[in-house]
């Protein structure tokens, strides 16, 4: 029997996992812990980390954490979260021995991923062995005892990134500033956006007296605050499409809070605003911002999204609503919400807000008619 420790796991997610284990009679226990001293005092074999609020980064900062801690740095994590963003995919790309399965919690995935983690760990068990020896010698600060390691590592270790990175920080421990430079180049051209290979890159060039070219790898590589701050907005997206007002507002705003001026962030909570027709609240945001809002632009590509989301409620509330704002191209509006209602199969409030597109385009303008004639042969064709 093995033991599974659950990391900040909901409520309803262990308890699908213990109806899991009784259903399928699994041999393994599972713990719900909420601090790395309660997992110390579980002495689980696996870990589990659900990433219940994609939009913070507190699970993939648990993580980290977890990897520096030697007892854990080579304990098997399986990772339950969203898609994560491309910002925070930073994060944790560079850790090991992460299983990836997604949300909602599927029995059937769940229980292949237990299996895959399972038939590693018996396979791999030198493997593991060699890769904990090795951080364990980088945290004694025994550099050539690490050295002498990493050759066998290498014959039974596929993550070619990872051994290039040890490598690369074994050299720096030996002050091999060249030698430890070129092994970065080898783990950069296989991951050139990793944060540690980056800081170590960083790093090397300070101790070189190379004051320069530190900075200027770090002027290149994202921060903690703008990973923080891109995570935010891309859930605050997100969570629109999927049809959470309020979670994208939380979002956004709490973007807000880590700049103030972050132009996405404000078009953002005023398309949230638009939605839920708080007009007023768009107005004072106009009148409060020293920035300005581009409404047809914004609310042609977010209407856009919203569309391709089957979210057509919301965006024809959105383009409605903006019409309030919008003085100039106003027939775009009304021919983008008469694509949301024939997306959504309403031709009847299609036809009426192509034929309004009509009357206020250009004279030029094609666009309308050609959709009013398309409409049209789809009603007779659904009556």
């Amino acid at each position: 029997m093995f033991k599974l420790a659950t990391i900040r796991a909901s409520a309803n997610l262990n308890k699908s996992i213990k109806e899991f284990q009784k259903h399928f009679k699994l041999n393994f226990e599972s713990y719900s812990v909420n601090s790395i001293e309660e997992i110390h005092k579980a002495t689980p074999d696996f870990l589990l980390v659900h990433n219940q609020c994609p939009e913070q980064l507190d699970a993939l900062q648990i993580m980290q954490a977890l990897r520096n801690d030697l007892k854990y740095c080579t304990m098997p994590i399986l990772f339950l979260s969203r898609k994560l963003s491309e910002v925070a995919n930073l994060m944790v790309d560079d850790l090991e021995f992460i299983w990836y399965a997604p949300l909602p919690f599927k029995s059937s995935e769940f229980y292949y991923v237990l299996k895959e983690i399972n038939k590693f760990v018996e396979d791999n068990q030198q493997l593991l062995s060699l890769r904990k020896q090795v951080q364990e010698k980088l945290s004694e600060k025994k550099f050539e005892e690490a050295l002498k390691i990493l050759p066998e590592l290498q014959k039974l270790y596929d993550n070619h990134f990872k051994i290039d990175l040890l490598r690369a920080e074994v050299k720096y421990g030996l002050d091999k500033h060249e030698e430890t430079l070129e092994n970065l180049d080898f783990a950069l051209s296989k991951k050139p956006h990793s944060l540690s290979a980056r800081s170590l890159r960083a790093a090397t060039y300070f101790r070189m007296g190379d004051q320069k070219k530190g900075m200027e790898v770090l002027a290149t590589t994202e921060k903690l605050a703008e990973i923080r701050l891109n995570n935010l907005i891309h859930w605050g997206d997100t969570y629109l499409d999927d049809g959470n007002t309020e979670a994208s507002r939380n979002a956004f705003t709490s973007a807000l809070k880590i700049d103030p001026n972050s132009q996405k962030a404000k078009e953002g909570l005023v398309v949230v605003d638009l939605i839920e027709g708080n007009i007023n609240t768009v107005k004072t945001s106009i009148e409060n911002s020293s920035m300005s809002f581009d409404f047809t632009r914004i609310c042609n590509l977010k209407g856009i999204t919203l569309v391709a989301a089957e979210q057509f409620d919301a965006a024809e509330r959105l383009y409605q609503n903006a019409l309030k704002f919008i003085k100039e191209d106003e027939h775009k509006i009304w021919l983008n919400l008469g694509l949301c209602m024939k997306k959504a199969h309403n031709y009847e409030k299609a036809l009426h807000y192509f034929q309004t597109c009509l009357a206020k385009a250009p004279n030029n303008y094609t666009r309308a008619q050609e959709q009013i004639e398309h409409t049209q042969k789809l009603m007779l064709k659904h009556t």
